[in-house]
């Protein structure tokens, strides 16, 4: 009777999805059922099994000869998804809450927009082979994937909508010859020639005259950046004459999200791994979500100078702030804990030497100054250290690398990996609750979404803009925002500029908007609001003392004085 009901679940469930199952793979299939399910066998529990692994394999399997699932295919997925829910510490790190997940910028997995069929497709090939030494091909790929992630965006927005009567349409450059009307282009801004730009497309690339150009001051028009234009195209010196330029506009997040599981029967994670054994979507944990909403923070901190004595004395501030609640002081909703204090570097003043060997030598130096750290913790602060006591809910402690910190690899190609094992192995030892993680990186708060990225990109930034754009009256540390959110990526510079690792480029995105963005710079502190995303700098600790406490679920920022314990 149990055979029966199992192999209709197991049908129910393959044909909305058109899948063929063999037979061999349906006595995989059936075995899996019967060792999850100690219990009574019904329709329900059988799709609640079978479900989640059909789901697996449409993501994680390009093509299947025509809908065919094999047997191999079945017990892969099984094996894949039992590996999921063991503990990954390289893809994802739990602070005692279970609703915080830290996860890096090497374990994102990688979604391709395929504009044919409208959706997002897991990249498997790629995954498989996304080593920092990538193909050739994936150069190209990079430029491709950023145009088409945000040319399907702009052809949902209402100005485009073909649908109503107003709406303007997107012409292709290769179609561009033989026109002499004003034509709307969207393209990347290159620059082929010294002086010379051009806008590319995946069709064809058009030099532009920018000299007339207007711009809605919005943003700032880099190279990299991909654009909006209006002009007329002069077939004699094949020119395109810009008279009106602007950054591509972004959708709400909701929009997004919408967008992305559109016919789906459960939720496509484009910003990292989801940790299996707990599911945010549950009806608990959204309550559990609407209830600390006010009360759950994060901490961060940046240019952390552990190498400089009054940086030490300026964490113990910090700490003690903690510990004797005087937070509390200033808003009695928070919790005693934050779920995370997050501490970007770099963690010393001057570029590390990792040829300099030696007791005094710069490698010992390093590992000195995190052991220093770590015995300032368990001997004054042994309440921030976790030691698996039930009644203690510690912080988790981040440390995303900064330009000084010894990582593997060249310093000045993103995503930079975590730094070097052998300088934070002892600190981990004693500080279990601690994470070495990459830049950037990205946080998951319950469903809040958080991106942490160390750069000086207001300089980097400025210096590569194409127009003299006299920008309106907001500083620039809003349109260095506006410019990242507009083009849904970190550096949206040439490679040529900002070295990507080109099989992680998509590391790199800001899609869907995320819903805090922290952008360490060795610039004034910030914050700003784009798109609904909160944007902030917390400013250089080493200066000033100055950490940023975050609610993520209301979006709020306070920045603290550490010595003087006082919100600002």
């Amino acid at each position: 009777m149990s055979a029966g009901i199992i192999d209709s679940a197991i049908l129910q469930c393959a044909k909305p999805r058109r899948y063929v199952i063999a037979g061999d793979a349906m006595e995989s299939l059936r075995q899996y059922v019967k060792t999850s399910l100690t219990d009574k066998i019904d329709v329900k529990s059988v799709k609640d099994v079978v479900t989640p692994i059909f789901t697996h394999i449409r993501d994680n399997n390009e093509k299947l000869e025509n809908n065919k699932i094999t047997d191999p295919v079945v017990k892969q997925a099984i094996k894949e998804m039992q590996q999921l829910n063991t503990n990954q510490p390289s893809a994802f790190t739990l602070s005692h809450r279970n609703a915080v997940q830290v996860i890096n910028a090497f374990d994102v997995p990688q979604f391709k927009y395929n504009m044919e069929r409208k959706v997002f497709e897991r990249s498997i090939k790629d995954d498989k082979n996304s080593t920092i030494f990538a193909e050739g091909r994936q150069k190209n790929e990079v430029l491709r994937d950023r145009y088409l992630l945000l040319k399907q965006i702009m052809l949902r927005n209402e100005k485009f909508n073909p649908l109503r009567q107003d709406s303007f349409t997107i012409t292709a450059i290769e179609a561009l010859t033989g026109t002499s009307s004003l034509k709307i282009i969207m393209g990347m801004i290159v620059q082929r020639e010294v002086g010379k730009f051009y806008l590319e497309d995946l069709t064809a690339a058009v030099q532009v005259d920018l000299s007339e150009a207007d711009t809605n001051k919005i943003g700032l028009l880099t190279e990299g950046s991909i654009v909006i234009a209006n002009g007329i195209f002069n077939s004699d010196d094949r020119i395109y004459k810009v008279s009106a330029i602007v950054l591509c506009e972004p959708e709400p997040r909701e929009i997004s999200i919408k967008t992305i599981n559109q016919g789906r029967n459960d939720r496509l994670d484009l910003f990292g791994v989801r940790n299996n054994n707990i599911s945010l979507d549950s009806e608990a944990t959204k309550n559990q979500e609407e209830f600390t909403k006010d009360s759950c923070f994060f901490v961060t901190l940046s240019d952390v100078w552990l190498d400089q004595p009054s940086v030490l004395e300026r964490l113990r501030s910090l700490f003690r702030y903690f510990v004797e609640d005087k937070h509390k002081e200033q808003s009695q909703t928070l919790d005693r804990w934050p779920c995370a204090i997050v501490l970007i570097g770099s963690f010393v003043s001057k570029p590390m030497h990792t040829h300099s060997f030696g007791e005094n030598g710069d490698q010992s130096m390093y590992k000195k100054r995190f052991n220093e750290l770590a015995e300032m913790l368990l001997k004054e602060f042994p309440l921030l250290v976790d030691d698996d006591s039930p009644e203690k809910i510690a912080p988790m402690f981040v440390f995303v690398p900064g330009p000084n910190d010894p990582c593997p690899g060249p310093p000045l190609v993103y995503p930079r990996p975590p730094i070097s094992t052998m300088f934070y192995k002892s600190f981990q030892e004693k500080i279990p609750n601690s994470i070495f993680i990459s830049n950037p990186c990205r946080v998951r708060i319950y469903n809040s979404e958080i991106v942490l990225f160390r750069d000086d990109l207001q300089q980097k930034m400025h210096r590569n803009t194409v127009l003299d754009q006299k920008l309106a009256s907001n500083p620039l540390s809003e349109h260095v925002t506006n410019t990242l959110i507009y083009n849904s990526h970190l550096t949206p510079l040439p490679i040529s500029i900002q070295p990507i690792y080109w099989s992680h480029d998509h590391a790199m995105r800001l899609y869907p908007t995320p819903n805090v963005l922290v952008l360490a710079e060795n610039n004034e502190r910030y914050e700003n609001e784009q798109n609904s995303c909160k944007c902030f700098n917390p400013g250089s600790f080493h200066v000033d003392s100055r950490f940023v406490i975050c609610r993520p679920l209301v979006g709020d920022v306070k920045y603290v004085v550490a010595e003087l314990g006082q919100e600002e």
